[in-house]
């Protein structure tokens, strides 16, 4: 999380390409600052429009890309399908904040597609009631 904070500090301070790149390397230590990606594209966009945000993009996909390289090179499939399993099936044992659902609608697969629907139609609805008036 040093390495978000410090990419948060860069930003605020002007240095959005060197933020950028300081943010991938976040990214790489903990995968759940990607939870900051939707913000962090929002301020970019903002910032300089879409076609000037494009190389700030490519930046953190290539370290990601260099990062990744040496398991790419020897098992992509295996990286890949691992790095991002998105299909992982979560623990009830393992919950706070859903403790108080049944076990049996915490592990169900409809619920966990509704969590991201009702996830994504809220960033929108705030994007564009909010972020972007």
């Amino acid at each position: 999380m040093m390495l978000l904070f410090a990419a948060i500090n860069l930003f605020m301070d002007g240095y959005w390409t060197l933020g950028c790149g300081v943010y991938s390397l976040a990214v790489s230590v903990k995968m759940n600052v990607l939870l900051f990606a939707p913000g962090l594209l929002f301020l970019l966009v903002w910032e300089f429009g879409l076609i000037r945000t494009i190389p700030k993009l490519s930046l953190c996909a290539a370290i990601q890309l260099l990062l990744g390289l040496p398991f790419l090179l020897d098992n992509p499939v295996g990286y890949l399908s691992r790095a991002f399993d998105l299909g992982r099936q979560f623990m009830f044992k393992w919950t706070v904040n859903w403790r108080f659902l049944p076990e049996w609608l915490f592990l169900n697969r409809y619920f966990h597609l509704l969590l991201l629907a009702a996830h994504l139609l809220i960033l929108l609805l705030f994007a564009f009631r909010r972020w972007k008036r």
